[in-house]
């Protein structure tokens, strides 16, 4: 989970169109500082008492490239992050730029499986992956983006603990 964290945080997928954007631009958090989430996370954990095997769940959102910027992207990103926070989720997020190359804009989030304000876990199942894919599709859609197949398989899992 740390390496996770640490990997939103990466100054070299900050760069677009060759310069470099400000940290504070492409990073954030919801219900916890970016600088000490993994400490927050890891102390609900262990004050709840480590039930079950998944600390975290790690989103991706990625747009072809052409479609958006890195502050589009940031946008979509934090709206689509509302989902999580009807949930009361803790969560941390970074926008990256460059992949292998190709400059074009995604946005990971890293999801505490703890809620802390509940103290129980945060059960991602197939039901909760299609409505928040409800919820995704009626942002890309105001954002005239092409939207999230509903029938595709995915690869999370149940998670029981």
């Amino acid at each position: 989970m740390k390496q996770k964290i640490q990997y939103l945080d990466n100054q070299f997928k900050r760069i677009w169109l060759g310069k470099q954007i400000p940290r504070d631009i492409l990073i954030g958090a919801h219900g916890v500082d970016f600088e000490t989430a993994y400490e927050s996370f890891i102390f609900f954990h262990t004050a709840c008492g480590f039930s079950g095997t998944r600390l975290f769940y790690h989103l991706l959102l990625d747009f072809e490239p052409g479609l958006v910027d890195p502050f589009l992207a940031r946008q979509i990103g934090i709206e689509q992050c509302g989902y999580l926070q009807q949930l009361n989720a803790m969560f941390v997020w970074g926008v990256h730029c460059t992949v292998q190359g190709a400059s074009h804009p995604h946005i990971h989030v890293v999801i505490n499986s703890r809620l802390p304000l509940q103290g129980k876990k945060l059960q991602i199942k197939k039901k909760n992956i299609f409505a928040h894919k409800v919820w995704a599709n009626q942002v890309l859609q105001r954002y005239g983006l092409p939207l999230i197949t509903m029938d595709s398989q995915d690869d999370w899992e149940e998670d029981n603990g």
